[in-house]
């Protein structure tokens, strides 16, 4: 199984099992430690890798900000149909 599956899946159901938004963050982070010292990441090295993964989830945030802010295509398409249909 890919491993952004299991990841979801894992999410998933310990927001099913009623843990808090906090409390799965702090099991992201703690696994994400965990991985970085696992895959040979330690000192300095393992300071930069945290910088980078915070850094990469800042972005990816902004992302899912800026694509959760722009209306979904069918009411767009739904309102330029309305639009049309009214300027006739």
């Amino acid at each position: 199984m890919r491993p952004d599956i299991f990841l979801n899946r894992s999410i998933s159901a310990m927001r099913l099992d009623g843990h808090s938004h906090e409390s799965i963050a702090l099991a992201l982070a703690e696994s994400a430690v965990d991985t970085l010292a696992a895959a040979g990441f330690s000192g300095q090295t393992l300071d930069a890798g945290i910088e980078q993964l915070v850094n990469a989830m800042r972005d990816h945030a902004t992302e899912l900000r800026a694509l959760c802010a722009s209306p979904p295509l069918k009411l767009v398409v739904r309102n330029s149909l309305v639009m049309a249909v009214r300027q006739d």
